[in-house]
């Protein structure tokens, strides 16, 4: 019967060019429009390698301190001291990964090979190779002695490593990071840019970096320029995040001339700008129902207007004893047709979107990056073919399960005269 029923749905595309070329335009351009929100939110906060952990991550943000008497002398950023103050007594989290931002040095390889130029790189600690997932092809992660020892211990992504040694095999080579000497411990393949905060093209140890344990500044040494991602036990994530408000008051309770400030947030709204304090989940949705809802309600108006010239075969089938169910089923494998050519087209126009606006939807806080690189795994993944699916599916039915329906329930007398 269904096999029956796609037959008759391909004459009727015949028989229906114009009709069928619209329906199956509008799906296209709405399942595109409701996959590259999909995919832009999905590749932005899903649990995805190296960011294996972003949905159990807090980081710090927003952080300034100002002089408590009047309000005044506002500093942003905070020493390691202050990071430590905040991180050391949390019983929610299971580790802390203390690091500086990313921004450019001057790097070469000693002895003069390769490239000399402007890299991308932050100190880290040991612990930001357990929170995020790099694929060593060389070499290893910084050690707690690295860290103990303040060693000038550096690695490099494979690209840069190819770049300046003209080979990926570099571990305990040297190069020049702003024409100070570091040894090269390990080489990383190429992390998408996309990963805003895994992406690097270096990554040096945290302790290596003049000071930085005793540095800060301000009349109380509260500010510098140390961030902290503090990664909670499984579903503390907001129990993590008020012990961390906790030891805000607590570290300002032993301030004097001082007040410290700081949000801890989730990778979400670390990520996504805030718009009317909504949750990004909440918008990228709100936005998929208005471009799924309307379209329907478009092609709804279409298929009313087709069944205008299809009420006799709804009546003489009714007369021959078809279930109103039967008849609706009808309706529906025919117009899935129309919509899963739409869907299938839809996709690829979402994948070609995606990737060719891929800087202005996907380039959050990756502004410094003139090219962001995506996978093909990206893009062709279970979860996107199922949204896909259920999304043809939801369409199939807003779009043409109520003028159907309403049409078979007219009576048989009725229907023969239409």
């Amino acid at each position: 019967m269904i096999k029956l029923y796609f037959k008759q749905a391909w004459q009727v595309m015949k028989q229906n060019p114009f009709f069928s070329f619209v329906s199956v335009l509008s799906t296209a351009v709405t399942i595109a429009f409701v996959m590259v929100a999909y995919m832009a939110y999905d590749l932005s906060s899903s649990d995805l390698s190296p960011e294996i952990h972003r949905s159990r991550s807090l980081y710090s943000n927003a952080v300034y301190a100002f002089r408590t008497k009047d309000n005044g002398s506002a500093s942003s950023g905070m020493s390691y001291k202050t990071a430590r103050a905040l991180t050391e007594q949390l019983p929610s989290v299971e580790l802390v990964s203390y690091q500086t931002a990313n921004r450019p040095y001057t790097c070469e390889a000693v002895g003069g090979e390769g490239e000399k130029g402007r890299r991308r790189g932050r100190y880290v600690d040991a612990a930001w190779f357990q929170l995020f997932q790099y694929d060593f092809i060389a070499g290893r992660p910084f050690t707690d002695d690295d860290f103990t020892a303040q060693r000038k211990a550096i690695i490099l992504s494979e690209r840069i490593a190819r770049e300046m040694f003209h080979t990926s095999d570099v571990a305990g080579r040297e190069v020049l990071i702003n024409y100070e000497p570091y040894t090269v411990c390990g080489v990383v393949k190429d992390v998408s840019s996309q990963f805003s905060i895994a992406y690097c093209d270096l990554w040096m140890n945290f302790t290596a970096m003049r000071n930085i344990l005793e540095y800060g500044n301000g009349s109380e040494r509260v500010n510098g320029n140390v961030s902290f991602i503090a990664l909670a036990k499984p579903g503390q994530v907001e129990t993590l995040r008020q012990e961390i408000r906790t030891e805000i008051e607590r570290f300002n309770s032993q301030l004097t001339e001082t007040t410290f400030e700081m949000r801890a947030e989730t990778h979400n709204q670390y990520t996504f700008s805030d718009f009317f304090d909504l949750s990004p989940a909440l918008i990228y949705t709100l936005l998929a129902g208005i471009f799924l809802i309307v379209p329907a309600m478009n092609i709804s108006g279409l298929i009313s207007s087709m069944l205008d010239k299809r009420y006799e075969e709804i009546g003489v089938r009714k007369v021959y004893g078809a279930s109103r169910f039967s008849v609706v089923r009808q309706f529906l494998v025919e117009n899935l047709l129309l919509v899963v050519m739409g869907g299938v087209i839809g996709v690829l126009f979402s994948f070609l979107a995606l990737y060719l606006f891929r800087n202005w939807l996907l380039g959050v806080k990756v502004s410094y990056i003139s090219t962001l690189h995506l996978s093909g795994w990206m893009f062709f993944r279970p979860s996107v073919f199922l949204a896909a699916l259920a999304i043809c599916l939801l369409f199939n039915l807003l779009s043409t399960f109520i003028p159907v329906w309403l049409a078979s329930r007219k009576n048989i007398v009725d229907t023969l005269k239409s």
